[in-house]
């Protein structure tokens, strides 16, 4: 009886194998990498959506939008802080505000409204006159995935927020009625939005038409850079450090979306908090427009129509936005 062998592979059939296999796992990893980055982003659009419904649901129930944040003791007619701003002089930002519409109502319920919603919490950022040991930080450091774009990196423990309020739009310097204020390192303020410090707009205000003016959008520059600090949260409405303090859950439309330094370098990250929206997207940053829907917009966005979206009642035409 003839006896059978069975006939392994060679070596050289190994190697043409594992690069077949390589080649196809070249092909498909960036597949599965942008099939995944579909996915965040339609989640990042429905937060966006319902960010927005609870916004009009405050709307219904308050008659005006929330302010991005409340301040308690504003230094000039224009309600902005400069030097003088004190421990205690922020009140709620807009993130907690609408919390009972988001359907987070005992959160709500745990934050003291008479207590601070500043920054800083720790002893060194205390003596500098922020909020250390406030009531409401046991509140603010613990993390609302609501708030948090799925395309954040930021580690899971840390209590970011990927929104901000659109505050207006213009140029730099300031001047003029929609700057009330400017501090070191270009922190500005603007009032010509939907929602700054104080604000109390109607819908009828927005002149320019809700589903042509931003109400919300992303932001990255929430979250610790490593040489900064531990406690900008999604539930903080302003730092104060010396004689400059600034919005740290609003921006202005002033620079093209996704333009400026990476925050995470230390470079200028106050200044472009409050005017540059950024994500963590390719290609452009998502808005939440007055009427509640949605809108990607582009990185190559005409810069001027850009500004203009961020304004309720400048009149400009928008082109073909």
């Amino acid at each position: 009886m003839r006896s059978l062998t069975r006939r392994g592979f060679t070596l050289v059939e190994l190697l043409v194998v594992i690069a077949i296999i390589g080649v196809l796992v070249g092909l498909l990893l960036p597949a599965v990498q942008r099939a995944r980055e579909a996915a965040r982003r339609v989640q990042c659009q429905n937060q966006l959506r319902q960010i927005g419904l609870a916004l009009h649901n405050y709307h219904d129930g308050h008659g005006v939008f929330p302010p991005a944040g409340v301040a308690r003791r504003p230094t000039n007619a224009n309600d902005c802080h400069g030097g003088g701003a004190v421990v205690g002089d922020a009140g709620a930002p807009w993130t907690v505000l609408i919390l009972p519409y988001l359907d987070e109502q005992a959160r709500y319920d745990r934050f003291n409204f008479n207590a601070p919603f500043d920054w800083g919490f720790t002893d060194s950022y205390a003596a500098s006159g922020n909020s250390a040991n406030s009531p409401n930080q046991s509140e603010q450091i613990q993390r609302l995935e609501k708030y948090v774009c799925p395309s954040n990196p930021v580690a899971a423990n840390y209590p970011t927020l990927s929104y901000f309020a659109v505050m207006g739009g213009g140029t730099l310097p300031s001047g003029g009625t929609q700057y009330p204020c400017e501090h070191g390192g270009g922190r500005v303020y603007f009032n010509n939005g939907m929602m700054w410090r104080n604000s109390s707009v109607r819908e009828a205000a927005v002149t320019d038409g809700l589903s042509k003016t931003f109400l919300i959008g992303e932001t990255i520059f929430s979250y610790i850079p490593p040489w900064c600090c531990e406690t900008l949260t999604w539930a903080s409405a302003l730092r104060l450090n010396g004689g400059d303090s600034l919005m740290t859950n609003a921006a202005a439309c002033v620079h093209q979306p996704n333009s400026g330094d990476d925050p995470a370098a230390g470079i200028n990250m106050w200044g472009e908090l409050t005017t540059t929206f950024r994500s963590f997207h390719d290609g452009g940053v998502h808005f939440l427009m007055g009427d509640g829907s949605v809108e990607f917009v582009g990185e190559s966005i005409d810069l001027n129509t850009y500004r203009s979206l961020g304004i309720r009642d400048d009149g400009q035409p928008l082109g073909g936005f």
